[in-house]
Parts: C-alpha cells; structure tokens; sequence
C-alpha cells in the first residue's frame, strides 16, 4: 500500500524509561547494601541463607523486565504500523499472522486525539478513528494535530461528491 506510514515514537514510552531508570536505581542500593557483584550474584543463588537467594532472585528477575522495558517501543514499531492512503486508513499489525484493518475516509464517523500531561509536554498523543464498524487507535503519534489534519483534510476531500449528489437529487435532476 502506497501511502505515508506512521509507527508508535519512542517518546510515548517515557514511562518504561522512568520504571528503568528506578530499577537500575533500586539494584545499585541494593548492591552496595549488600556487597554485591555479578560474580556473587550466582554465589548467592545456591548460598543456604534465604536473604542472599532472595537477592541474587531480585537480580536475576531485574534483568528480563529491564530488558522488556527497553525494548518494547522497538518490538511496538515491529508489531504495528498505520498507513495513510488516499483512499482509507490502515492499521497493519502482527509479525507471522499480519492483521489489516482498513477504514475509508468516507466510513470515518468520529476524529479524536487524546493527549496526556506527558503528551502535552513532549507532543505526542493517540489519534482515535472511528469508523462506523471498526476503531482504529493510533498509538504515541508524535505531531498528533498534523496526523489529524491530514486526515480531516482527506476526509472532507471524500465527502464532496456525496454533496453534489444529494443536491442533485433535491433539485429534481435524479438522472443526470
């Protein structure tokens, strides 16, 4: 599909950078506590005493969500993208089955952009369609307002040839 592709910006995951940052924070506290090192932390692991096999636990777990944290605006921009076309949005999501929902701008029935405090400060937000079977939800958009003029421009462009048609058809001139 021809069209401009929109992904889901880093930024709208600033939180998953704090929770990181807290973690990483949390881990060194512990560790001079402690008196911990990556070479201990397996030490800990098969140690007798519960308080060191609850640590090198605490380490050992840390690791995978710091991990995940980190890396889920790239598996998001993987996952999911949206295209808009001259015709309709697309929301194309999955990595082995891909799922494709569409809405033309036609079947657009509500435009919204929701934007939080971080949102507001950072300029991102989510972009809401609303067609009139399907929703399609525009995740951490940066430059939501640009997304959602594009798409009200597209839509009124789409609604044009439905006016003169129905004002064909109060004038009389059905057939023409």
């Amino acid at each position: 599909e021809k069209g401009m592709i929109y992904k889901t910006s880093r930024i709208y995951y600033i939180e998953n950078y704090v929770i990181v940052a807290l973690l990483i924070t949390f881990l060194y506290l512990i560790s001079n506590y402690f008196s911990v090192t990556p070479s201990k932390i397996l030490e800990f692991l098969i140690s007798k005493d519960p308080k060191n096999v609850i640590i090198s636990f605490i380490f050992l777990l840390s690791l995978p969500l710091i991990t995940y944290f980190l890396e889920e605006p790239a598996i998001e921009g993987w996952i999911r993208q949206y295209i808009l076309t001259k015709n309709e949005i697309i929301k194309v999501e999955g990595i082995l089955r891909k799922r494709k929902i569409s809405i033309p701008y036609q079947g657009i029935a509500d435009l919204r952009i929701e934007k939080g405090i971080l949102g507001r400060i950072f300029n991102f937000g989510n972009v809401i369609v609303n067609g009139f079977k399907e929703v399609i939800v525009m995740k951490g958009m940066r430059n939501p307002e640009e997304i959602y003029k594009i798409i009200n421009y597209r839509m009124s462009q789409r609604q044009i040839p439905m006016t003169r048609k129905v004002l064909k058809i109060k004038k009389g001139r059905e057939n023409e």
